[in-house]
């Protein structure tokens, strides 16, 4: 009889030890499982910043705002805001605008029983120190004594900020086009390109697209001034103009 009741409580004894032992991997596995989100959180967190601390140091630039919804004080500017934008590089906090004049009717100077079109397109790009801002370069063209259909025009989203040698100077490129015309021959299209004061440019012929037709060649004439500047600059350029050298008419 003593032997039954010492063997009951042998396997009494091996019964709760199992089921404490249970317990305690299940209680361990639900912390293990609680715990993941938080670690998943944390790691995602500094793999954004790392992430954006990584770009700042292989292009020297900083965040790049376009559309600006303000403009700085001290940053002055003459017509409408058509592009805009934002951005930190080595020469500090920069800010670059493109702008236009309304079209105006004028007469004309050697007529002045008749009048002319005329309209002007402004590029600035400042840089901010406070409430201060330094013009680093401003350019500016104009189409007049227009007696037809004039155009200038910035073509949206042509407005670009890039760091292609990886110097920390960052470039800036956009594309507009002008013409006087009375029908639909292509305009002219001048693509600006800017790291620091230096400039180079792209100017030729767009191509115009009705629903049946194709008029211009496209074709671009490259200024020189690309000849002292990096490779991956004219490489740039040349896709930017062949990616917004078309007008299309309905």
């Amino acid at each position: 009889m003593k032997n039954l009741i010492f063997i009951f409580v042998l396997l009494f004894m091996f019964s709760s030890c199992g089921i404490l032992k249970k317990d305690k991997t299940e209680q361990k596995t639900q912390e293990t499982v609680k715990t993941e989100p938080e670690e998943n959180k944390t790691a995602t967190a500094t793999g954004s910043s790392e992430e954006k601390e990584e770009r700042k140091k292989s292009t020297g630039l900083g965040e790049i705002e376009y559309n600006l919804k303000e403009i700085p004080s001290g940053v002055e500017y003459k017509g409408k805001i058509v592009a805009s934008a934002r951005w930190d590089d080595d020469n500090g906090d920069n800010i670059l605008l493109v702008t236009e004049t309304k079209k105006k009717e004028v007469p004309d100077k050697k007529y002045p029983e008749e009048t002319v079109f005329e309209k002007e397109l402004y590029g600035y790009h400042y840089i901010l120190s406070g409430s201060s801002a330094k013009l680093l370069w401003k350019i500016q063209d104009f189409e007049k004594d227009c007696m037809f259909d004039l155009t200038l025009e910035y073509i949206p989203k042509s407005l670009s900020i890039t760091d292609l040698n990886n110097n920390g100077i960052a470039e800036s490129t956009f594309i507009y086009k002008m013409t006087c015309r009375g029908d639909v021959s292509p305009a002219l299209f001048k693509l600006m390109m800017h790291e620091n004061e230096n400039k180079y440019a792209i100017r030729g012929e767009g191509i115009v697209k009705t629903p049946t037709e194709s008029y211009g060649t496209g074709k671009m004439n490259v200024d020189k001034s690309f000849n002292d500047a990096p490779d991956e600059f004219l490489k740039y350029a040349k896709e930017q103009w062949n990616k917004f050298k078309f007008e299309r008419f309905e």
